[in-house]
């Protein structure tokens, strides 16, 4: 006999619900190609929001070796908070082109001024904003270093931003701040002396230090999970958007607009609210770069997950219910002007009861039929 709380009955209606987010097409998904003004194919697609009235427009965009079809789960939960969702795989990478189609999963070392020009002719001529209501970007990781330059570069395009791990620096191997000169130096004179479009390597031993910031930025093996089980389950299932470990040139190239873009000048112009989260168990971005981001940025909030990793999107249920929590109360406070406390315990009650409902749902649907004496 199946109890009305077995929490086995609980846990697997929870795991299916994880998985129909994660995995399934946003209701009224659709996506098409636009060409830019440098004639490259890149691949975007749209959500409508519930309800009405709407409440703004989300231009969503993703981290370095990531694509769109990662993110189904953070669309559908921007849709029921009531947003048009439009998002884009960056050129080169996700099921956009790429620059060498003989080595389609190299990355470019173009820098990242390209995918800005291309996020500004995205939001200029394909997204469909809803007049009078706010734009709010949501991004990732190395999204949010090209983010940031967008905001620094297109002043008065955007009322709020999201950033998840905001790649405001890479992990410079564990030393101060004040290092990176040196840091920035060894990757540049590496890309100089035919090292350009050489993967950061993971072995030998000797660039173990090299390696923590080649394999971090394409490692998806951390514990975060069942949503990160399905993040790797899509990247397997969709191997034409795989991209190698960065190169040296990428890196030395990343370095060279995370050195402009983080100026205290250049900070203190991004007057938008921004909600910045990092993660506590960090392998590639510098978190102390983007306290002091924080700070200098007039309407920053900082958000601390000391317990999730890299991923914020691809959490365990309790950092990503916080992660949302933080979310719900940004957009609340950026659409309305008014601040709302976010009540977690409750959050979690009401989740509990709409488990136990679904699980009860299940039940009747699959009634026990006593065995015959």
């Amino acid at each position: 006999m199946i109890l009305q709380d077995d929490p086995a009955v609980s846990q697997a209606t929870s795991l299916k619900e994880q998985f129909d987010a994660a995995v399934y097409r946003p209701q009224g998904w659709r996506e098409d190609y636009f060409i830019n003004q440098f004639r490259n194919r890149l691949r975007y697609g749209f959500a409508p929001g519930f309800g009405l009235p709407k409440k703004g427009t989300i231009v969503l965009t993703h981290g370095y070796g990531e694509f769109i079809e990662l993110y189904y789960q953070a669309i559908s939960e921007y849709q029921h908070m009531g947003f048009d969702v439009w998002a884009m795989d960056f050129y080169g990478f996700g099921k956009s082109g790429r620059d060498d189609p003989e080595n389609p999963h190299r990355p470019s070392t173009k820098g990242m001024l390209r995918h800005v020009r291309d996020l500004d002719f995205f939001i200029k001529h394909i997204v469909k904003k809803i007049p009078d209501k706010p734009l709010i970007m949501s991004t990732h990781s190395m999204g949010g270093h090209i983010g940031l330059l967008y905001l620094q570069r297109h002043p008065g395009i955007f009322d709020g931003a999201i950033m998840s791990a905001p790649m405001f620096d890479i992990f410079r191997f564990g030393l101060p701040w004040y290092t990176r000169p040196l840091v920035r130096l060894m990757f540049n004179t590496l890309s100089m002396v035919g090292f350009r479009n050489k993967m950061v390597p993971a072995t030998p031993g000797t660039w173990e230090r090299f390696a923590r910031v080649g394999t971090a930025l394409a490692d998806t093996s951390e514990d975060g999970g069942l949503r990160k089980a399905y993040n790797e389950m899509m990247r397997s299932a969709l191997p034409e958007t795989r991209i190698d470990r960065p190169t040296f040139g990428w890196v030395a190239k990343a370095f060279g607009t995370i050195i402009k873009s983080t100026r205290g000048s250049r900070l203190k112009s991004v007057s938008i609210p921004i909600l910045l989260g990092t993660a506590g168990i960090e392998s590639l971005v510098n978190n102390e770069e983007t306290e002091r981001a924080a700070k200098l940025m007039p309407h920053a909030t900082l958000v601390k997950l000391p317990y999730a990793h890299h991923g914020l999107w691809f959490e365990n249920n309790k950092n990503y219910d916080i992660w949302i929590g933080h979310i719900r109360r940004f957009l609340h406070k950026v659409t309305t002007g008014e601040d709302q406390d976010y009540d977690y315990d409750n959050a979690a009650s009401q989740q509990v009861q709409a488990e136990s409902a679904r699980a009860e749902k299940i039940r009747a649907a699959f009634p026990i039929i006593p065995m015959p004496k």
